[in-house]
């Protein structure tokens, strides 16, 4: 017998003696709960409830389990029931406000983030989510005060204090290194699943598409993957790669990139002195959502022409600079209100002649979601001359 059901045999045999203790109830889900036994864990807390009406902790526990079980409506209620006995259960209403976010109810989940707060001022998930919610909401007066308030609590996050600047139109023409090292660094783990799943980002393989309308799979002798991260894009160009080599700044994102044993070889450092340091010259460049942490691309494209063997290919993506930001900017890219940067194509083009390539194909496409909303990209194969 497992100790799990040991514990939940124990509590049972309590209750047979003490049937009338509420307390022992609560013990018991607890013990259910643990043994994945989540029907008879409600059906416990339940009991507990009807021998002690204002026990918080129970109402607190059943909404956990209804919560986990997609019954959100009955989850809320015991969420509510438990700030109902206890208005200063902080836990009950962060899970409410999750919940209310989940059913897309965004300004109830405002109102209980904001009520934990009242309770906990320096509860930094609190903030993280209501951030959440603002971004999606266009409120970039909360937003603001939501990022600042994270850091009067952490002032050393820095990617906030990016963001700040980013939304006070006070940042500069490009993203600091720090920002975009920190950045990948904190979610390199769940980064394919972001990607991938939330996302639904699809660029690696629109990159490899690009290439596979002139080829047949023939393998390129010398290929470099230009900010790899976790391998998304090695994946989608192995099999076509004698030589693979990634590059990026992160070594969180490096580590999960080594682990699936995709690349020859894998180095952390920034592209521009990787690509200023090589002997190597490559056949092909694959750079795939990287650019839209890139303002000034000149050195980007100078140090791919000087490493590039003659008709090598350059794959790459960057966010699209539409017509109302060309009209409101001088510069041939901007930085976003979501901290990442787009590109006009006059820019891209202009790159392209200064530094002799040719433009074999640019297509406009989706290239990814943000918070349900599609993000236009741009894609291009170039050929060097």
């Amino acid at each position: 017998m497992s100790d799990l059901q040991h514990n939940v045999d124990f509590f049972k045999q309590i209750i047979d003696t003490n049937p009338t203790q509420p307390k022992y109830y609560y013990y018991l889900g607890i013990a259910l709960t643990g043994s994945n036994q989540l029907n008879q864990a409600i059906e416990a807390y339940r009991k507990a409830i009807i021998l002690e009406p204002n026990y918080a902790e129970a109402y607190y526990n059943l909404g956990i389990i209804l919560h986990k079980q997609g019954q959100l409506d009955d989850a809320a209620q015991a969420y509510q029931q438990t700030l109902k006995v206890n208005p200063k259960y902080a836990d009950a209403y962060h899970n409410l406000g999750a919940l209310r976010y989940q059913q897309n109810r965004l300004e109830e989940a405002v109102q209980a983030y904001q009520e934990l707060i009242l309770i906990d001022s320096n509860n930094l998930d609190a903030y993280y989510d209501l951030a959440t919610i603002f971004r999606q909401q266009g409120k970039v007066e909360d937003l603001i005060d939501c990022y600042e308030s994270i850091l009067r609590i952490k002032p050393e996050h820095t990617s906030i204090s990016y963001m700040v600047s980013v939304l006070k139109g006070e940042v500069e023409d490009e993203v600091p290194l720090v920002y975009i090292e920190k950045l990948f660094d904190g979610y390199a783990e769940s980064y394919d699943q972001h990607m991938l799943g939330s996302l639904e980002c699809q660029i690696p393989l629109l990159l490899r598409r690009e290439l596979d309308e002139i080829i047949d799979r023939v393998p390129f002798d010398n290929v470099i993957d230009l900010g790899c991260g976790t391998g998304l894009s090695g994946q989608a160009f192995r099999d076509v790669s004698i030589r693979l080599i990634g590059v990026d700044i992160s070594s969180q994102m490096i580590e999960v990139a080594k682990r699936k044993n995709i690349y020859d070889y894998l180095e952390n450092i920034d592209l521009i002195t990787f690509l200023s340091n090589s002997r190597d010259k490559f056949d092909l460049f694959i750079s795939a959502d990287v650019f839209g942490y890139i303002g000034d691309l000149d050195l980007i494209f100078k140090s791919v022409s000087a490493t590039a063997n003659e008709h090598a290919l350059f794959l790459f993506s960057v966010e699209k600079y539409g017509q109302e930001e060309a009209s409101s900017s001088k510069l041939p890219y901007v930085v976003r209100s979501s901290g990442r940067v787009a590109h006009s194509r006059c820019y891209i083009t202009d790159l392209i002649d200064q530094y002799q390539f040719s433009l074999e194909h640019c297509e406009e496409a989706i290239i990814r979601n943000d918070y349900d909303q599609p993000i236009i990209g741009d894609f291009y194969r170039l050929r060097k001359l």
